[in-house]
């Protein structure tokens, strides 16, 4: 009997007890406050930032993004073939759950429509930011982007 009673309680504890790793985080804004430097990137077409900056964009390893307290975003980048030039779009940014919001007011390709881009949040502690992302441009949604085509990045705290 007292061997019953034991299987009994060890299972009652076992299903109380159980994990929730599935569950999603629940990060919020404040969790992301700070500037990031970017230090790796790849997606379907490019294994990491040195191929992004071979092929299509050579200064792409000094962007930086500020994310300030009262959800501004400041995208820092350089440009041009010694990466001489600098330039800051100020965005806006909000997190919900696990999923990271940049909108850049007026930055689509059609007037008056925002450029919008999503990702989902796969690591956030003091030092490393990991999105997984995918772009929601000028009012398209969804959760997944066409063809499974997601973009992965890599952010470290410098400030």
């Amino acid at each position: 009997m007292k061997k019953a009673i034991f299987l009994f309680t060890t299972g009652i504890l076992t299903l109380s007890c159980s994990s929730d790793d599935d569950s999603t985080p629940n990060y919020t804004n404040d969790n992301i406050v700070g500037s990031w430097k970017i230090i790796d990137y790849h997606d379907n077409y490019f294994n990491n930032i040195q191929e992004v900056e071979e092929n299509d964009e050579p200064c792409f390893s000094l962007q930086t993004k500020d994310f300030n307290s009262n959800l501004t975003l400041d995208f820092n980048y350089k440009y041009g073939n010694s990466c001489q030039n600098s330039g800051t779009t100020n965005n806006t940014f909000s997190i919900n759950g696990n999923i990271l919001t940049e909108i850049e007011p007026n930055g689509g390709y059609e007037p008056n429509t925002d450029y919008v881009v999503k990702y989902y949040i796969e690591e956030l502690n003091d030092n490393t930011l990991k999105l997984k992302g995918f772009y929601v441009d000028e009012g398209v949604s969804g959760e997944n982007p066409e063809n499974g085509e997601y973009f992965y990045e890599t952010w470290q705290k410098i400030e």
